[in-house]
């Protein structure tokens, strides 16, 4: 996704049709992609670049439309960095949340969502309790000549266990 955007941010459509630039083309991608993709493959897909592109005529406004959705793009990146700056400021003042970012992998949106669904841990006696609160403990699930199965609990807080299970 990263390198076909350093693509579309570089290069205009009318340049990605032409062979013009070739080789800064396939140099990109193997560096954006973080030599994931081969030189071989960067040829392939600058040469289809040429290809598949169709008509000229609409190119233009094609080109305007996309130009539109990369600005957007941007923009929404920049409101998601500010964002993230704020919870982080919020988080700072909050004894729960510093000793849960220095756990590796919990980033602020992640602690932020954590802390907005349970609250207080010190209302909580026992780990369990969370698991409960969240409705992640196993249920037993059968019917009148089935035998039991044993499943997690649908019942509860489902964005708290989505939380719980990215943590």
């Amino acid at each position: 996704c990263s390198t076909s955007l350093a693509l579309l941010k570089k290069y205009t459509l009318k340049d990605l049709k032409n062979d013009q630039w070739y080789d800064q083309k396939i140099e990109l991608i193997t560096m954006k992609s973080r030599k994931i993709i081969t030189q071989q493959k960067a040829d392939k897909i600058v040469n289809r670049l040429s290809k598949s592109i169709g008509v000229d005529e609409g190119l233009e406004s094609v080109q305007f439309q996309l130009n539109c959705l990369l600005a957007q793009l941007n923009l929404y990146q920049i409101q998601l960095q500010e964002v993230e700056i704020k919870i982080t400021k919020m988080l700072e003042s909050n004894e729960e949340a510093s000793c849960l970012l220095k756990i590796k992998g919990l980033g602020p949106l992640l602690v932020g969502s954590l802390l907005g669904q349970i609250g207080n841990f010190h209302d909580f006696e026992h780990y369990k309790q969370i698991i409960k609160f969240a409705r992640l403990n196993p249920v037993e699930n059968s019917t009148g000549a089935q035998k039991s199965r044993i499943t997690a609990s649908k019942r509860g807080r489902s964005s708290l266990r989505n939380i719980l299970h990215q943590i």
